[in-house]
């Protein structure tokens, strides 16, 4: 399953920025989804992790399943399958996931 990440633009509660985390990863490389059930804003969230730090979130409409997911088993494999964007000082780093269960 391919999926791509949300929220990679903000910044992390320790005001790092994503972005910054993002421009410091290869393709290639593992990340980590946690659950969120305590999440203010929905209870389904699903966070990404790298090594670095926080990239952003499951989009909102693939929470629940890939939530339900979790719940049951682990991921195999779930790594950063592209980086995209950043072409100019005004555009974003977009991120695609894959995920095998």
């Amino acid at each position: 399953m391919e999926i791509a990440v949300h929220g990679e633009a903000q910044r992390n509660a320790d005001g790092i920025s994503r972005q910054d985390i993002i421009a410091k990863l290869k393709e290639g490389e593992y990340v980590s989804l946690i659950r969120e059930p305590e999440n203010r804003y929905d209870q389904n969230a699903v966070r990404i992790d790298s090594a670095l730090g926080t990239i952003g979130y499951v989009p909102a409409t693939q929470c629940a399943a890939i939530g339900a997911l979790l719940r049951n088993s682990q991921p195999r494999k779930c790594y950063i399958d592209r980086i995209d964007g950043g072409y100019d000082r005004h555009s974003n780093l977009g991120v695609w996931l894959k995920i095998e269960f």
